[in-house]
């Protein structure tokens, strides 16, 4: 998408002085609420602080930006949360869905409590509108990083599990990637963005780990980048390494080559062609569904009217 959408600001650091650039700030203020409203979300200042994109300023700037004219003839806030002007419905909205979100995880949160503990798991992530608490629909969709080698086997116990528990359509295990596939090859604002907007349940190193692959995202969020060592400790991920280690001597092998085939054959089967499909050994991006054209065009589409509007 930032070949789509190009942008001549420059990103910077939290805390360094605005002078001269206020322009810029109000910009990236109003083009991260737009992207936002293509979920009809409203953001609070704290979200739209880590989310700011392109620049990086403290909140207190940003509350200040929200007081000047350029922005109050473009957006609204009711108390801490911000959103387009006009769009005040999206309050009710918002409570509605995030009422929806916390019923579905309280309904998940037993399977995912047994997959956050499962061997060569090192980050467990709630991805999508649940990470948002922006649910629409009954599905929960997960993102996982696993130990070396393992996303296969790992993604095949997940799938029988979420069968035994009845939450196969509804658990939706839709990106696996392992320790060295975690610097993803996209690099557009629709990828940052979701790395962002990831929502960690267990495995405070292995969240770590994998932002710092992907460190091309504060180019982006700096904000973000900024603020990734500041979200509060997560439970631990994975079983006991000695465990991992026993199963490393034959069973894990030979269910990841196992895996590879019985998945891969399905997989290709339902999905060939699918541009959000992406089938290798260290990485699984199993989205048949690709909005990712369309939200390019969306967005694009609002922020050409934002700034014909100027």
């Amino acid at each position: 998408m930032s070949t789509a959408i190009s942008t001549s600001l420059a990103p910077t650091v939290p805390g360094e002085r605005t002078s001269g650039r206020s322009g810029e700030v109000d910009r990236a203020i109003l083009r991260t609420v737009l992207y936002a409203s293509l979920f009809q979300a409203p953001l609070s200042v704290s979200q739209l602080h880590r989310a700011l994109m392109d620049v990086g300023v403290d909140r207190i700037e940003i509350r200040g930006r929200l007081r000047r004219s350029y922005l109050r003839e473009r957006v609204d806030q009711t108390g801490e949360y911000v959103y387009l002007r006009g769009r005040e419905g999206c309050l009710n909205l918002h409570r509605e869905r995030r009422r929806r979100t916390a019923e579905l995880l309280e309904a998940h949160r037993p399977l995912l409590r047994v997959m956050a503990r499962f061997p060569f798991v090192r980050l467990l992530a709630l991805s999508g509108a649940c990470a948002h608490d922006n649910a629409t629909d009954g599905n929960v969709d997960v993102f996982l990083v696993v130990g070396r080698g393992r996303a296969w086997s790992v993604l095949l116990c997940f799938l029988l599990l979420t069968a035994a528990f009845g939450r196969r359509r509804s658990l939706s295990l839709n990106y696996v990637v392992d320790e060295d596939g975690g610097a993803l090859p996209e690099r557009d604002l629709q990828t940052a963005a979701e790395i962002v907007g990831l929502r960690p349940l267990a495995g405070g190193p292995g969240y770590l780990h994998f932002i710092e692959a992907n460190a091309w995202v504060a180019e982006r969020f700096p904000n973000f980048f900024w603020m990734r060592r500041d979200s509060a400790p997560l439970p631990p991920a994975g079983a006991p390494r000695w465990l991992e280690r026993v199963l490393d001597f034959g069973l894990a092998p030979a269910l990841e080559a196992l895996a590879r085939r019985v998945l891969g054959a399905r997989f290709r089967r339902d999905w060939d062609g699918s541009s959000g499909v992406v089938l290798s050994p260290r990485r699984l991006k199993l989205h048949p569904v690709d909005h990712a054209p369309g939200l390019r065009a969306a967005f694009a589409e609002v922020v050409e009217r934002a700034e014909a509007d100027e």
